[in-house]
């Protein structure tokens, strides 16, 4: 098992030295693969444009049909960025507006963590007071240098433990929260949830902590004699359908993620940031401003129900 990872290493090394040699982004077609989903792609083409195409029949020359905030365009779905300054980024993290080709259309608002052999892209919501809030992340390899995925987040992982809680049920924790002491989480690699719904910290939430999974999860339990008793949960880190959807559609994810579940009586699924703002307001009982990590608690004998 080492030997392959020695190797997997060693090659993507090799592919990274030959690759240089061979791509620019001034003269060149660059193109990123989405990890999993390969017919998802971020194409930079050599003016600087890019296509971002999410299906395998896709052709660059295909005219979209745009409809955004009542601002029509139809062309080709090929887009200039422009630079954002004015969010809040981590190292590494720059924001930017996507305007369909030769226009002043906005399409899209991204994120994007450029590691040169792979990109972390976030999308970014927009309105009054939540134009710097993510919503969910997607990694996407350089398609000449596959394997080189290598995460490397900035902090310590995310500990979070929940007490009171219910299964199958949606908990929120806000971050970027101002510090007050007493009210938001002093030790920034942990967080108590105690009423087992929502929660805050201050530490900043980051997609590239998602993306690599540097979030643990703890259910908290009184024990007989009133001490307290901690238990780990699986989780996975991606959509998976809810209680409400059909069965067989549940099953599938289970048997796909069993290894990772093993025998837990619970587990998570969380993917993104950021759910509706007037759900996460009335869950907090406040104007929330900061970003919003979003996840489910699942029984398993729950979710797998008729």
């Amino acid at each position: 098992m080492c030997k392959a990872k020695f190797s997997a290493r060693l090659i993507c090394m090799l592919t990274l030295l030959l690759s240089s040699q061979q791509l620019t982004a001034q003269n060149d077609t660059i193109i990123y693969i989405n990890i999993l989903d390969s017919c998802s792609k971020y194409i930079i083409l050599p003016d600087g444009k890019i296509s971002m195409p999410n299906q395998c029949e896709y052709d660059i020359n295909f005219k979209g049909n745009f409809n955004n905030a009542g601002k029509h365009y139809k062309g080709r779905a090929v887009f200039e960025k422009r630079r954002i300054y004015d969010c809040p980024t981590i190292a590494g993290e720059e924001m930017y507006r996507f305007y369909a080709e030769n226009t002043d259309i906005e399409i899209y608002k991204l994120s994007i963590i450029d590691k040169d052999s792979f990109l972390i892209i976030t999308g970014l919501k927009s309105g009054p007071g939540i134009d710097c809030h993510y919503m969910g992340s997607a990694v996407l390899e350089r398609s000449d240098r596959k394997g080189c995925f290598q995460p490397n987040p900035f902090y310590r992982p995310l500990e979070i433990f929940i007490e009171n809680y219910k299964h199958n049920a949606h908990i929120q924790l806000a971050m970027d929260q101002r510090f007050v002491e007493g009210n938001v989480s002093v030790d920034s690699s942990k967080v108590y949830i105690k009423n087992g719904q929502y929660g805050k910290t201050h530490r900043r939430s980051n997609p590239e902590d998602l993306v690599s999974q540097k979030y643990r999860f703890y259910l908290v339990d009184k024990g007989i004699h009133g001490d307290l008793l901690q238990q780990a949960v699986p989780v996975i880190f991606a959509p998976v359908p809810s209680v409400y959807m059909p069965l067989e559609d549940r099953k599938k994810v289970i048997e796909k993620y069993q290894s990772l579940l093993g025998e837990s009586v619970y587990f998570i699924s969380c993917a993104r940031f950021n759910p509706g703002r007037d759900y996460v307001n009335t869950t907090y009982g406040e104007e929330i401003e900061g970003n919003v990590l979003s996840f489910m608690l699942y029984s398993m004998g729950e979710y797998l129900k008729e």
